[in-house]
């Protein structure tokens, strides 16, 4: 359990909060009839010498971040090889090892919901509303994007055959994004040679490059008077390099037509193939993108070809080799993620040296996507920002409505 709390409204005590964490583990052992305690010195929930809950944790500005590791069916074997809190006798265990029957995570995690509250006296609402059988909630309802400025810059689109993500997923952010001169284009085709099943985006066979479009990005940029441009791309891991060297022509022609226009790349993970990123590194755009979408867990079964690994490596490697350029990475929530799980991604995002992040609710394109499993309410992205700030990210931005771009600039 990693709770997000104020200590300024649960009073300045680091102990304390500790001690109630550990109060926490050891109520929930009652419930299932294993007998724990606190030993003196040694943080954390035991039974005799067997180590069953592990506390760690951390504030910024009294807010908490990290908390309490309750073993409930892990495999000890892989604690095997550390000495809990340095107790020379001490070994780990687990709720199941304890109770020589397997439990289930859910069962435990609503014994501990309850147990927190209690000892926090605290009044716990679920994060989301469960997705299914329910319309969308009314955060999350706007009206389709239209108006001057919106009809302008998709005739400009139109007119140079050019492909927008603003445009193609009717946006609620157009107008907002519009108006402040930041547009995002989708280069290399709209065919993309994955099939990722949270993606709206058509799966086909991809046509050749157009030879002609990083001038058109580039033209539409200036007559939209754009003070920031985005972009993107479908996948094509039908080229050899990826369309690396289609990205560089792309910023290199916003940069000879629009000096003073800062460049955003989002780009797929090159299979991770490192010197294709470095191609678009060389070319120096001022923000480089690359979003994890889900956590480690989720990725296998929602992200096609792809895996969490090779996607913080490439962010981990454009950090380490580019300095000057800014790291981004973005998810969504709604998938069936949890807290701890995204708690861990922007710790892993924060490692490898991504400085600026981005969290919206995930809603599905279309009737055979991935189904959106939850709608995180308002105030749990009011948690989240508050954990990617407290994580150490430079820029966050966290939001029912939030994509990948928005607010890039």
């Amino acid at each position: 359990i990693y709770p997000i709390l104020d200590l300024n409204q649960h009073g300045r005590d680091l102990h304390l909060y500790v001690r109630k964490l550990e109060e926490v583990g050891i109520r929930v052992a009652a419930e299932f009839g294993i007998t724990a305690q606190r030993r003196q010195g040694y943080p954390g929930v035991w039974v005799d010498d067997f180590k069953l809950g592990s506390v760690g944790m951390s504030s910024r500005r009294w807010i908490t971040r990290h908390g309490m590791a309750l073993n409930v069916n892990n495999r000890l074997e892989d604690f095997s090889v550390i000495n809990p809190c340095g107790f020379g006798s001490g070994v780990m265990t687990s709720l199941s090892a304890l109770k020589q029957e397997e439990l289930l995570m859910s069962d435990v995690a609503a014994v501990m919901a309850k147990h927190f509250a209690e000892v926090f006296l605290l009044d716990l609402q679920p994060s989301g509303l469960p997705a299914s059988g329910l319309g969308q909630p009314p955060w999350l309802k706007s009206k389709v994007p239209h108006g001057d400025i919106v009809d302008n810059t998709q005739a400009v689109f139109e007119e140079l055959n050019l492909n927008s993500v603003c445009r193609e997923a009717d946006c609620p952010n157009c107008v907002d994004c519009f108006s402040r001169g930041v547009a995002t284009f989708l280069i290399m085709g709209a065919n993309c040679t994955r099939n990722c099943r949270f993606c709206g985006v058509q799966h086909d066979a991809p046509l050749p490059l157009d030879p002609a479009e990083p001038q058109q990005v580039a033209l539409a940029a200036k007559r939209l008077k754009l003070k920031h441009v985005v972009i993107t791309s479908v996948t094509r891991d039908d080229l050899p390099d990826g369309g690396a060297q289609h990205f560089v022509a792309t910023i290199q022609a916003l940069r000879s037509g629009l000096p003073d226009t800062t460049i955003e790349v989002l780009v797929p993970d090159f299979m991770g193939n490192s010197q294709n990123l470095e191609t678009v590194l060389d070319a120096r755009p001022d923000i480089l993108a690359h979003n994890l979408e889900t956590v480690p867990r989720l990725c296998p079964e929602i992200r096609s070809d792809a895996n969490y690994r090779r996607s913080l490596d490439l962010i981990q490697q454009a950090a380490k080799n580019q300095s000057g350029i800014m790291i981004k990475s973005g998810i969504m929530v709604g998938l069936g993620e949890t807290v701890a799980e995204v708690g861990q991604l922007m710790a892993d995002l924060v490692g490898a040296g991504c400085q600026s992040f981005t969290l919206g609710q995930y809603l599905s394109p279309e009737s055979e996507a991935f189904p959106v499993t939850e709608y995180v309410t308002p105030p749990m992205f009011e948690n989240y920002q508050a954990m990617a700030e407290t994580a150490g990210f430079a820029s966050v931005m966290c939001g029912p409505l939030v994509r990948s771009s928005y607010f890039s600039a």
